[in-house]
């Protein structure tokens, strides 16, 4: 997925108001990927930034509700917070780089779509979509996509 750098701290409605979902979703997770993992505590992300994230993914069919580890009140909660816990922001980043090698993988948001929402025999015949929820499952969601993308199965 190719966007041009934004810091995470700059997003904002009106810089992402001209693009389509499949570019907001570029550069959020550019953004997000940006941010090195020694950062990622000191690094602020702010609750109005967080709920451009959640609108985005939410546009794009992807609930954060069901795959961030906490509970929907909280994540409402996070909202109003100058900086996020760091438990969010690192399961952010992790679901963003999921998103990106999906995204590698399949060439285009439409197919990584109906593949994330599709049962897949190598994952149990389970949806990929239903397991991220979890570290673990998530581990299993990526370990796929490479197998797709090199051609191992699918």
């Amino acid at each position: 997925m190719m966007s041009s750098s934004v810091p995470i701290s700059t997003l904002s409605k009106n810089l992402l108001a001209d693009m389509t979902s499949e570019e907001k979703l570029a550069t959020v997770n550019t953004a997000l990927l940006d941010i090195p993992s020694y950062e990622l505590d000191p690094t602020p992300l702010s609750g109005s930034t967080l709920k451009i994230i959640y609108l985005i993914y939410k546009e794009l069919g992807i609930d954060l509700n069901t795959i961030l580890p906490i509970s929907q009140a909280r994540l409402y909660r996070q909202f109003h917070k100058e900086d996020v816990d760091l438990a969010i922001k690192d399961s952010l980043i992790t679901i963003a780089r999921l998103v990106d090698k999906g995204l590698t993988t399949f060439g285009e948001w439409s197919r990584f779509q109906e593949w994330l929402y599709g049962r897949v025999e190598n994952l149990a015949g389970r949806r990929p979509i239903d397991l991220v929820a979890l570290q673990t499952g998530r581990y299993e969601v990526s370990q796929t996509l490479e197998r797709i993308e090199y051609g191992l199965y699918g």
